[in-house]
């Protein structure tokens, strides 16, 4: 390199540092009899420093030497106090000089400030190194705060009832007929409810005391209510009305009534309706919508649910207009969590064991071929063969396959196959 064949009256040391300004030769050698003496090292270095630039060594030790900037490029105090003005502003940017953040420089507060709002990152205080720091800024509306849950976009454009459920409304009510012991377990609540006795009383506490007396208007109302749900619909007595309620809510947790009204909006009738026709309908906030008042001071009913029938969207339904009563609300689903869908894994198991005890019973264990095999042959290959009958229709049942074809060495089948018919 260049620097390194320099002559004796440009850079003699120039193998020592490539940085170093040039000096007089009687300097340089003044400096390295000073170093021989540890005595004048400190004379020596400091007479050098003034002449022709400092010469600095590392933790006392003379091993190696590095120049400094020559004197017109020394630090004065102006430009020291510039120097420490930019370091403590942290001056950053493109084009700008930068220095890292000292961990003690940065701390997280979560107080308010005076408009109301987070003052996130504060200075001064070490306690936050390596620490959480401020959450990201959110960037939704104010207006969305208070929403239930985190719904997909264009939830209502979906026609099917349940439809972003892992289990619909059929399967529920499948497995709920299927397995005899759970529907002798729903036939039992709904025994044990039908037995239960009612009455009308008045909510007012003061009128709930055994001394209180009740007026001619309310005793009125009283029978009247009685009187109306000896027949909630008109047609069906309480007891069977009932039931039929009842199995809408043990099996697929949805409850619906029509309130069926009169010309004039007076309550004639509680029709039931089949909960797996109705979609639920939702606003922003993940909520049913409700009632509100337009401008002009109207009462206005959005729709809340949807009657969906052949696979469309048939009617639409207000809040004010069904009675939907899902008994096991979960805050991030929109419908009801039925005792039928808890027990679900439980049905299954037996469904499957109940099929293999049937097919027990219907197909016997005795096999209806012999079918020789090597004797080296292992698991995999017999899975292979009784695959192989099924496709070809040597064997017609999946379920009983290892029972209708059983695999034996070809020694035993061989005999087998000598022994005379009966």
């Amino acid at each position: 390199m260049p620097e390194r064949r320099a002559t004796r009256a440009g850079m003699p040391w120039a193998r020592f540092s490539r940085a170093r300004p040039a000096r007089s030769f009687p300097s340089r050698c003044r400096v390295l009899n000073a170093f021989r003496s540890p005595t004048r090292r400190k004379a020596a270095l400091h007479d050098g420093g003034e002449r022709e630039g400092r010469v600095g060594h590392r933790s006392g030790a003379p091993s190696r030497f590095r120049t400094e900037r020559p004197a017109s490029f020394r630090a004065t105090p102006a430009t020291r106090a510039n120097k420490q003005k930019h370091m403590t502003e942290q001056v950053r940017g493109a084009g700008q000089p930068s220095w890292p953040l000292s961990p003690y420089q940065i701390a997280v507060s979560y107080s308010a400030d005076q408009n109301g709002g987070s003052i996130g990152i504060t200075r001064g205080s070490g306690a936050d190194w390596f620490g959480p720091l401020d959450p990201l800024r959110p960037i939704a509306p104010p207006d969305v705060a208070g929403r239930r849950f985190d719904f997909p976009p264009g939830y209502n454009l979906v026609t099917r009832p349940r439809a972003y459920e892992a289990i619909g409304f059929a399967e529920l009510r499948g497995f709920a007929d299927a397995y005899d012991l759970l529907r002798l377990v729903i036939e039992t609540r709904k025994d044990q409810m039908e037995r239960q006795r009612w009455r009308i009383r008045p909510r007012d506490p003061k009128l709930k005391r055994q001394s209180a007396t009740i007026d001619a208007e309310m005793t009125a109302r009283i029978a009247a209510v009685e009187s109306f749900l000896l027949k909630p619909d008109g047609v069906t007595r309480w007891k069977t009305w009932l039931r039929a309620l009842l199995e809408d809510m043990f099996v697929i947790d949805a409850a619906t009534l029509y309130c069926q009204r009169t010309r004039s909006g007076q309550l004639c009738a509680l029709q039931q309706l089949d909960g797996a026709t109705i979609k639920r309908v939702i606003d922003d906030w993940g909520r049913t919508p409700l009632p509100y008042a337009g401008p002009d001071g109207a009462t206005i009913y959005p729709p809340a649910y949807q009657q969906v029938l052949k696979g469309l969207p048939a009617v639409n339904y207000a809040a004010r207009d069904i009675i939907y009563r899902p008994r096991n609300v979960r805050a991030h689903r929109v419908y009801g969590y039925s005792p039928v869908q808890q027990v679900l894994m439980t049905v299954n198991i037996a469904l499957r064991r109940q099929l293999w005890q049937l097919d027990y019973f219907s197909e016997g264990s005795i096999p209806d071929a012999l079918i020789g095999v090597p004797t080296s042959w292992n698991q995999d290959n017999l899975t292979t063969l009784i695959n192989i009958g099924l496709a070809v229709g040597l064997v017609s049942n999946p379920a009983g396959a290892t029972a209708a074809v059983a695999s034996l060495p070809a020694q035993i089948a061989a005999f087998l196959a000598g022994l005379p018919k009966l």
